[in-house]
Parts: C-alpha cells; sequence; structure tokens
C-alpha cells in the first residue's frame, strides 16, 4: 500500500526520529505505489502529516524521497513552499482556517494568484468544497495583501471600504502569515509588515 510511504515520515517526525541509512532511497524506489492509492486516502493522510507536530520536517522527506511530487497534484518541487510550512503553521487555526487549508495553501500555490490552477489540483485531490474554499480565500487575501505593498498609496490597490473588509475577513490572519512567510527578508519584508500593521488598526 503506498499510503505507508505517506505514514513513515508522519510518524518519524511524530517521535522526532531520524531516517534509517537508506531509508529515503528505499521509499524513493517505492515511490510509484502512490499511484494506486486514491486521492481522497492520500489526502487524508497529508492532512493528518500537516496536523503533526513537525509538518515542515514530514514533508521535507517526502519531498527529498521523491514521494511529494506524486502525492500532490502538479507539485512545484519549490523548497522554499516547504520551508515556509514551519513559518505559517503555528499561526494556523487563527480564524477560521485550518492547518490543513495553510499548509496546502503553502505547497499548492508556487503562482498564488493563479487560483483557477489551484482549485483544479484540489478537485483532483477529491478535497471536499469547505477545503477548497478556505484556502482560495486564504490566496486571494494574500494577494490582497501584497498589492498593497506595491502601491505607492494604500487606495492605489484598494479603497478604504474593500481594505476594512480585507482586514475583517476570517482569513487575513493565515493570508497575512503566508505572505510574511513568503517575503523575501532582504526586499519586501518590511513594507509587507507595515501594510499588515496598517490594516489591522482599521
Amino acid at each position: 500500500d503506498g499510503l505507508r510511504l505517506l505514514r513513515a515520515v508522519r510518524f518519524l517526525a511524530a517521535l522526532d526520529l531520524e531516517p534509517a541509512e537508506g531509508l529515503l532511497e528505499a521509499m524513493g524506489a517505492e515511490r510509484e505505489s502512490i499511484r494506486g492509492v486514491s486521492p481522497e486516502r492520500v489526502l487524508d493522510e497529508m492532512s493528518k502529516v500537516l496536523r503533526g507536530p513537525d509538518p515542515e520536517r514530514a514533508v521535507r522527506a517526502l519531498s527529498e524521497a521523491g514521494v511529494l511530487e506524486l502525492s500532490l497534484p502538479d507539485w512545484s518541487g519549490d523548497p522554499d513552499a516547504v520551508e515556509a510550512l514551519g513559518r505559517v503553521l503555528p499561526d494556523a487555526e487563527r480564524g477560521s482556517v485550518s492547518a490543513v487549508a495553510m499548509g496546502l495553501a503553502a505547497l499548492l500555490a508556487p503562482e498564488p494568484r493563479d487560483l483557477d490552477a489551484v482549485t483544479d489540483r484540489l478537485e483532483r485531490l477529491k478535497s471536499s468544497k469547505e477545503l477548497r474554499n478556505s484556502v482560495v480565500a486564504v490566496l486571494r487575501a494574500r494577494a490582497q495583501i501584497e498589492d498593497l505593498v506595491g502601491a505607492a498609496e494604500p487606495a492605489d490597490a484598494l479603497e478604504r471600504g474593500r481594505r476594512v473588509a480585507l482586514a475583517r475577513d476570517p482569513s487575513f490572519e493565515a493570508a497575512a502569515s503566508l505572505a510574511r512567510a513568503s517575503a523575501d527578508p532582504g526586499g519586501t519584508a518590511a513594507a509587507l509588515h507595515k501594510a499588515i500593521e496598517r490594516l489591522r488598526e482599521l
């Protein structure tokens, strides 16, 4: 059962174990077995990984073994997306956004503004409509926050009523966390922090 590959890294992370020598290579050799697992079961196991105590470590192991690209549709292989998990998931469960939605928003959106592509990936995973809507809401709010950073004046990106609506959106804190995790520390991070704080003051 290919699902054992996902369970293996979940237990490694949960129990704070180091993989035995050759384990990741052996997992990689068996990775095609994931294709025989239904998308619903894959998503269920990935959800357990994302809700676990160290999801970044588990997902990194899946990526290194070449299993993640067969588990998540169109996985980009972006190591920054994996690293972002460690920064965004401690903020999960804030507002109405779950750790699973936060994790999938980070992993399935190398181009976070392409919401149709993200929706398609979630549909191929047979996710619930509720989960799809949650992921898309986070990414839409993230795009609006980032638009404010690039604008000379806030009103150039969003008029005040829409800024107020964004700040009160249940997805706002999750989107802000994801935007911060994805920001260039030497570039937009300071401007992003300022934009987020201004929104919180509305």
